[in-house]
């Protein structure tokens, strides 16, 4: 939503503001009327910033970073064109844009224009591997998420953590004080004061469990009522 409590939303290959009858589809190639159009890149999240300028992320052979800014119809394309994987970012208290792709964990300094890249390279305490989904706490720190570790960043500097189970994170989110990652096989990991716990609700979502443990009943067409004064209750 933006300030105006207007509902921008993706259909993964275009992003469509309110009452605006075209999509803004970022161009990509020539194609001749005999071939098929080229794999467009995906918009995988966007933020508001607290000006109201909305930034987007995207996923493909393409610009990773674009914004449009408030009052705008146009998008501006940030980053120069790469292949990348981007798929989340997060947004700080400054108006800096944090997210990560192939190169590495991003730090796009809006009011300079600069984007700072951190990786393994350049920061060991940084593991060597890809980083996915983040998000930022109420104390300002990005929290990021890879295969194997949760990486904090903060002002105390650059903390990797992990433990037994920590199988291909899928999201992360922040909630006050505990941070929470989704697996990718249907678990939960709980991460509180530098400790890990893990939630297991894999039964809870599988086909087979619904089935099983059904809360409704089939009445099949035989369905029948009392009237409430026939039960002589209070």
């Amino acid at each position: 939503y933006d300030s105006e409590d207007k509902l921008w939303a993706t259909n993964c290959r275009a992003c469509v503001p309110p009452n605006y009858s075209d999509f803004y589809y970022p161009h990509y190639g020539y194609v001749s009327e005999q071939g098929n159009p080229p794999e467009m890149p995906a918009i995988t999240d966007m933020e508001f910033d607290s000006k109201g300028n909305l930034w987007i992320v995207m996923c493909g052979t393409y610009f990773n970073l674009l914004c449009i800014k408030k009052g705008s119809n146009q998008m501006e394309y940030i980053n120069n064109r790469t292949i990348n994987e981007t798929t989340s970012l997060s947004i700080d208290e400054n108006d800096n844009v944090w997210f990560a792709d192939k190169n590495g964990i991003h730090c796009y300094y809006t009011e300079t224009a600069k984007d700072s890249v951190m990786s393994n390279t350049t920061h060991l305490s940084i593991p060597n591997e890809q980083f996915y989904a983040n998000d930022i706490d109420q104390d300002g720190n990005i929290w990021f998420v890879s295969k194997n570790n949760l990486l904090k960043i903060g002002k105390k500097g650059i903390e990797a953590y992990t433990c037994g189970g920590f199988n291909e994170a899928r999201s992360v989110l922040c909630d006050k004080g505990i941070v929470w990652i989704l697996l990718k096989d249907d678990k939960l990991l709980k991460f509180s004061n530098n400790e890990f716990e893990q939630v297991d609700f894999s039964s809870v979502v599988a086909e087979d469990s619904i089935i099983s443990n059904q809360t409704s009943v089939d009445l099949n067409k035989c369905a029948f009522a009392i009237p409430v004064e026939q039960l002589e209750l209070d």
